[in-house]
């Protein structure tokens, strides 16, 4: 790992293009790597009746998973918040990965299933 990766604080936005009608989701997040730590605003968002429009605040930890070659080393960041609990899983650039997970919005737990976002 290098030191860009071992110092700071720095902002990492998170979205995905969903189909038309298809469920949006949004990271907002502050990441604090002296303390292996995230934070911030998870949104999800769906033009369906009732409309979702749900937003958590969220925190968990940043673990490196560090794979031997041929396989890929990525980032994992467990989210929890009242209401959202989940987990992102990035490239070691911080640009693209998934997130699966789930969410309470409008009396039900609505699942998400392995959601490609990009930065």
């Amino acid at each position: 790992m290098d030191a860009q990766h071992e110092t700071g604080l720095f902002l990492l936005n998170l979205t995905n293009n969903p189909a038309i009608g298809g469920l949006s989701v949004k990271f907002h997040l502050t990441v604090n790597m002296p303390a292996r730590r995230a934070q911030g605003l998870a949104v999800f968002s769906q033009p369906v009746n009732p409309p979702i429009d749900a937003r958590f605040e969220v925190a968990g930890p940043v673990i490196f998973a560090t794979v031997m070659p041929p396989g890929h080393s990525k980032i994992r960041i467990d989210l929890s918040g009242h209401g959202c609990e989940g987990m992102l899983l990035l490239d070691t650039k911080w640009n693209d990965g998934t997130f699966t997970g789930e969410f309470f919005a409008n009396g039900q737990w609505h699942k998400v299933e392995t959601k490609a976002v990009q930065g």
